[in-house]
């Protein structure tokens, strides 16, 4: 939960930074988030695209026929901009680990 809260400001960050229309009321930042942390954790059950739109449409209010557009049209990229949130952090924290196990750090 704690992952997911942090990535979500982030996420926030991100959309205010690239001026994303928001609907209000709807959760959509928060379930990009819970989803990218969801594929991340769990790879196989996110593997197919048609998976990530029933998760992203089961969570969010809008009719459905039109989550599959608004998937491809809007929030497909900016979800991979989301996920990329979490690559970079897994980059930071391997080179951390790499850091603290060579053990030969003067500090």
């Amino acid at each position: 939960m704690r992952l997911e809260a942090y990535l979500y400001v982030d996420a926030a960050g991100l959309a205010s930074r690239e001026r994303w229309t928001l609907c209000v009321g709807q959760p959509t930042l928060k379930v990009l988030s819970q989803l990218a942390i969801g594929e991340w954790l769990d790879p196989a059950m996110f593997m197919s695209e048609a998976a990530k739109v029933a998760y992203f449409g089961s969570h969010i209010r809008v009719a459905e026929h039109r989550v599959w557009p608004m998937w491809i049209r809007t929030w497909r990229p900016r979800y991979v901009a989301i996920y990329q949130i979490l690559e970079v952090w897994h980059s930071v924290s391997e080179s951390h680990v790499a850091w603290a196990q060579r053990g030969d750090h003067n500090i």
